[in-house]
């Protein structure tokens, strides 16, 4: 997250980024970071960011004026992806339906240059059930604009292959629908697509999103502006140290080990190789291949 953008200055006190905690708190914190909106059912929230420089953690806290105790769930406040100066988080509550779970989108700085603003996320009409599955992708468009977008896919069996929509919500504050086209792909590639699970969210480019399963590869998402995007499948590379056993089984998270980014147009995944592997989490003999 880039929070200097909340004065539009350098020199605003903020660090240039931040790494920022995927599980906020309940707090009534009140300060120049904080913004609010409305659910759509009229309720209050605002959100508030506690900064600090790298490489100590930054935080978030969310407030519902009115609301105390049971109201709130015990679902922590959750960080979902964030870009730039833009961070997509869900805050669920018991009110005014038990377990009921809402999401908003936070810009450090309005499309106007102004203070911090919050914006619901709405479900799309009529509901899609991986809306909640909350597989989400953030997209900065310039002056403060963002697009949010998620893919829904369903298996069609006399096709023997995934079924993709793309949907993207904008400046319209609206979603809109399309139905990407996507290149054949090999068998090998297709047994990695059949198991992907996204981890994290990467920006390509101006125009495109991906969504990446550190043990398998990346969906990416090209100009989803388009009326016809296009996906296409990245595996990972194949002289990657495997991370899990023949059965498909981990013994430690992907994430303590690689880790796939992106700047402007490049995609670049980075491991750490053991040189002794019981050492694995003390960082002792360890190097960087990318």
């Amino acid at each position: 997250v880039r929070p200097s953008a909340l004065a539009g200055s350098p020199r605003s006190g903020h660090p240039d980024w931040v790494l920022l905690s995927k599980t906020g708190r309940i707090s009534d914190d009140r300060h120049e970071t904080t913004a609010g909106c409305r659910t759509a059912e009229g309720q209050a929230v605002e959100v508030s960011f506690c900064l600090a420089d790298p490489p100590a953690v930054s935080h978030f806290s969310v407030h519902c004026p009115g609301l105390e105790g049971d109201d709130y769930s015990d679902t922590p406040p959750l960080l979902i992806c964030a870009e730039g100066a833009f961070v997509l988080f869900s805050v669920t509550l018991n009110v005014p339906e038990w377990g009921s779970v809402h999401h908003f989108v936070y810009s450090a700085r309005g499309p106007s240059g102004n203070r911090p603003s919050l914006h619901l996320l709405p479900e799309p009409d009529p509901e899609v059930p991986a809306f909640q599955s909350q597989q989400f992708g953030i997209l900065p468009c310039g002056g403060g604009h963002f697009a949010v977008a998620f893919l829904d896919r369903n298996w069609i069996d006399h096709r023997d292959c995934w079924d993709y929509r793309a949907y993207v919500f904008s400046t319209t504050r609206a979603w809109s629908r399309t139905k990407p086209s996507m290149p054949r792909l090999s068998e090998s590639d297709k047994e990695l697509l059949d198991r992907h699970y996204s981890c994290k969210q990467i920006t390509v480019g101006e125009s495109s999103l991906g969504w990446v399963d550190l043990l398998c590869g990346i969906v990416l998402l090209c100009n989803l502006f388009d009326k016809r995007p296009v996906i296409k499948y990245i595996p990972l590379p194949a002289s990657r140290v495997p991370l899990a056993d023949e059965d498909g089984v981990t013994d430690i998270a992907a994430e303590h080990l690689c880790d796939v980014s992106s700047c402007g147009d490049l995609i670049k995944f980075v491991q750490i190789d053991f040189d002794e592997p019981d050492y694995g989490s003390s960082g002792i003999a360890w190097k960087a291949t990318t």
